[in-house]
């Protein structure tokens, strides 16, 4: 069994969030925002995202802080729950653009929808065909 991490000034915060107390709950995002912005904004480089990851980061620490159980600081737990979130949006991300380039395909075959815009899967190759021979 994990021994539980040493009592700090945040843990009767920390107690009166876990039992429902909004304002105990509004101290901890005080405190901890900016680190979670931080963190947010260095892992998706870019603002809106950063405030969109902390407040999915907000709502579900507020609706899982009962999980907490005191094995780390409580920002320790704070920034996994942030890293998690904004890999989630990256991954996201990732296959949202992954779904867009397969739009720009026809159905049914490799073809592209704008006519002329194929690229070669060896670009090299193109010009050099391209060349004209002596």
């Amino acid at each position: 069994m994990e021994k539980p991490y040493p009592q700090t000034e945040e843990t009767p915060l920390i107690a009166r969030a876990r039992r429902g107390n909004a304002e105990a709950f509004s101290e901890l995002v005080r405190r901890h925002s900016q680190q979670i912005y931080g963190v947010s904004l260095r892992m998706l480089k870019n603002h809106e995202d950063a405030e969109d990851n902390v407040q999915n980061v907000l709502c579900k620490a507020f609706n899982n802080i009962r999980q907490f159980e005191g094995n780390s600081r409580f920002s320790t737990w704070l920034v996994r729950i942030t890293i998690n979130e904004a890999l989630m949006k990256l991954r996201k991300t990732q296959t949202d653009r992954a779904a867009k380039s397969a739009e720009m395909l026809r159905p049914d075959t490799d073809e592209p929808l704008i006519p002329g815009r194929r690229q070669s899967p060896q670009p090299g190759t193109r010009l050099y065909r391209q060349r004209p021979r002596r």
